[in-house]
């Protein structure tokens, strides 16, 4: 039994309580006066006798009620789950149905209908007042405002249930959701549904809304590169649903965010609901037109393109939330820049040259000199044109590259200037790839040049000719040399390559690591791919220069994959941003709803070295607040690097920012944007009731679905899983007579009191 006092009237207790208190107080206050002069027990107990006959007729004036509640019997257990998510705030193009819901019309949400199902109206009783007597009732709103998971909701359900019904049987609740149906988001309804019917839950699904689809037109998505060239083309599709009858025209556009626009066409909806339509925008031109405020001494390796995809169409559009689709594209600032140093016109770097040369992201220098070219001797220059011919003559001009290929170049024309140069550009970052050759130029330059930046030494042994290439242990395990995709068979792969006609016999520094081998005839081994770091960038050493054999009847398709790879993993990764002590990047711009951005980060000293040992976090800001810290863990701290990974960010835009110990917070300066969710355009795909979705979720429930125009077919359902109801009663305390007795004899005993003090 559950009991309470009230009072009539609907007045709360404290109300009542605090009423008395004032008013018994301010009695004793005023009759103080009159005892004042008595002994000290008279004189405060006759007037507290008055104050207290005055709170109990306030107490009895306000009409205390005595309510009791007792269970007869098994209560059901029933909990509404109510959809809120975003399409469920649209109103419907037509009266739904019959019945209750007859009386809406098109401008009442689907949410409003079905709370007013469950709460009633002035001439209808609604559910949950219908039921209270009988059933425990619950009203769980779920997906407020957001895309619609109804698997989500079943589960909190399932946790609630087990927690409040131990050792109770189950087949005595019921879970009722109201639900357009359209599920987009969460774990599988019908696995949730399923469970509850496995732990004895009832699952009823209800439809709120039109059958038939509203007419409209809508994007449901946009392909798009996540990245691309400055000088380039983006090209992409948006895909479009409609369900407008007849020839109706329709314009697409692509605008910035500030509504300028990129590309417009103007088109007929097809038959059907579904249409893609093609787009190709000057990147150049777009970003002339895309504000971005330079930052000084912060070099943006990208520029964020905000940008949206808007249809406008000239018939009825009942929906307009799903016209516009906002996405966002990186435009790279500068293309990526190889520096080739040959002395000679071998077929390797013919076909490197050539390779990266059609690659619009990069742009490619050539140098060639020595014997039997055009420059006997090596020229220098600022490194500014494209393929100038020429070797940077600074260190800062020698920064604008990311790679350098360095071939057979004679070592009396690569004087001590420029091999520290070389030197100081692979120790800050830079990738090398050496390719040797047969003339012996590169032992020449280890020998003399660079004996520290190389990791192999030459033999004095011939090389016997190579059968085939072989991984070895350390070599299988690198992306860099994956040409196949089946690490089962990556090894036999590249034993049939076909391999070089001649090898050079280098031994490797200690420091050296070797990814494959040349195996002869007579199983000889010797190093073919030797790679080592220095300092802050990567070195690599082909034994050989033939790898354009690779490419007989296949064309491009292993000898492009396999330098691509070796360039990635030699240069370091991207940033998006970089400053002078601090890089930072992330592994993309735009990430789903609940996805784990990876976040990068490179640090180096004041002379540019790597900085290894520094405790990073990364702080993620939203609206000048600090929404989350991410610990970067180290990378590699040869290189400075740091790498950490998010997660259970909310929807919205942040900028990543890093804190590092032993440097000031003003100093790392440069930021990178990100952006979580923020298109739920699967929300407004199709926003008719998908009857079909939610009868199996019913049916995996063991219950049954209705449309809401016959939902009292449900509610008949419900009210039989009750087999006890609630019984209240209220006994009117202030009718008692005994109230009057009590009054009277406080009064009663303080007229004695003032009787024997002389005060009557």
């Amino acid at each position: 039994m559950i009991a309470s006092l009230r009072f009539s009237g609907d007045m709360p207790a404290w109300l009542v309580i605090v009423a008395a208190i004032v008013s018994a107080f301010a009695v004793l206050l005023y009759y103080l006066r009159e005892t004042r002069s008595l002994d000290s027990s008279a004189s405060f107990l006759i007037p507290s006798l008055r104050a207290a006959a005055v709170a109990l007729v306030i107490f009895i004036l306000a009409g205390p009620i005595w309510h009791s509640q007792v269970t007869v019997g098994r209560l059901g257990r029933v909990v509404f789950a109510v959809d809120q998510s975003a399409s469920m705030s649209a109103p419907d193009t037509s009266p739904t149905g019959s019945g209750e819901t007859s009386q809406t019309d098109s401008a009442v949400s689907r949410v409003d209908r079905a709370n007013r199902l469950l709460e009633g109206n002035r001439d209808n009783e609604g559910w949950v007042e219908r039921l209270a007597n009988t059933h425990q009732v619950e009203v769980s709103p779920f997906s407020a405002g957001s895309r619609t998971d109804i698997g989500s909701a079943l589960a909190a359900v399932s946790n609630s249930l087990t927690a409040a019904d131990s050792g109770e049987d189950a087949s005595h609740t019921a879970v009722v959701v109201f639900s357009d149906g359209r599920n987009n988001a969460g774990p599988s309804p019908l696995d949730e549904s399923a469970a509850l019917r496995m732990a004895g839950v009832t699952v009823h699904t209800i439809g709120i809304g039109n059958l038939d689809e509203p007419p409209g037109v809508g994007i449901s998505a946009v392909e798009h590169p996540d990245s691309v060239a400055p000088d380039g083309t983006l090209k992409g599709k948006v895909q479009l649903l409609h369900s407008m009858e007849g020839n109706r025209q329709a314009t697409v556009l692509i605008e910035t965010d500030d509504q300028q626009t990129l590309w417009e066409k103007e088109i007929t909806l097809a038959s059907g609901n579904r249409q893609s339509v093609a787009f190709e925008i000057d990147v150049e031109t777009a970003l002339q037109k895309i504000a971005g405020d330079a930052v000084s001494g912060i070099d943006r390796g990208t520029k964020v393109m905000n940008l949206r995809a808007v249809v406008r169409s000239d018939g009825e559009d009942w929906i307009r939330e799903n016209n516009r689709f906002d996405f966002r594209v990186s435009a790279a600032t500068r293309k990526r820049r190889l520096l080739i140093l040959d002395g000679g016109s071998r077929w390797e770097m013919r076909y490197l040259k050539n390779l990266f040369q059609r690659d619009p992201g990069w742009m490619v220098n050539t140098v060639l000199f020595g014997i039997g070219t055009d420059n006997p001797r090596m020229l220098h220059g600022d490194g500014d044109g494209d393929d100038d011919g020429k070797f940077p003559d600074d260190q800062e001009s020698m920064g604008k590259y990311d790679a350098v290929v360095l071939g057979e170049i004679p070592a009396e024309f690569f004087d001590e200037r420029d091999s520290q140069l070389l030197s100081d550009f692979v120790n800050r970052g830079g990738g090398l790839i050496v390719i040797d050759g047969q003339y012996g130029q590169v032992g020449e330059l280890i020998k003399t040049r660079l004996p520290e930046l190389i990791p192999v030494r030459h033999d004095e042994v011939v090389s016997a000719p190579p059968e085939s290439i072989q991984l070895t242990t350390l070599g299988s395990q690198q992306p860099a040399i994956d040409l196949f995709g089946d690490a089962g068979q990556l090894e036999s792969f590249w034993r049939k390559l076909p391999s070089p006609t001649m090898t050079n016999s280098v031994s490797p520094a200690a420091t050296a690591e070797v990814w494959a081998e040349t195996v002869d005839v007579g199983g000889g081994r010797s190093p073919w791919l030797v790679t080592h770091l220095f300092g802050g960038g990567r070195v690599f050493y082909f034994a050989s220069d033939q790898t354009w054999r690779w490419r007989y009847k296949v064309g491009d398709r292993f000898h492009a994959r396999f330098w691509n790879q070796i360039m990635e993993a030699a240069m370091q990764p991207p940033y998006s941003a970089s400053d002078e002590y601090l890089a930072v990047g992330t592994d993309r711009l735009e990430y789903e709803s609940g996805g784990s951005p990876i976040i990068r980060a490179r640090l180096q000293n004041i002379d540019g070295g790597p900085v290894g040992d520094s405790t990073v976090d990364a702080l993620l800001v939203s609206d000048n607040e600090v929404v989350a810290t991410v610990p970067l863990v180290i990378d590699d701290p040869q290189r400075g690097t740091y790498r950490g990974q998010a997660s259970g960010l909310p929807d919205g835009s942040y900028e990543v920012r890093i804190r590092a110990s032993g440097f000031d917070q003003a100093a790392l300066r440069a930021t990178t944007p990100i952006w979580v969710g923020g298109n739920d355009a699967a929300e407004w795909n199709r926003i008719s009731v998908n009857d079909q979705g939610l009868s199996a979720v019913a049916k995996a429930g063991g219950g049954e679905y209705r449309h809401e125009s016959s939902a009292d077919e449900i509610f008949t359902r419900l009210e039989m899983l009750s087999t006890g109801r609630v019984v209240e009663s209220d006994v009117s305390l202030w009718e008692s007579f005994y109230w009057f007795w009590a009054v009277m004899g406080l009064l009663t005993a303080e007229w004695v009191l003032r009787k024997r003090s002389g005060l009557v």
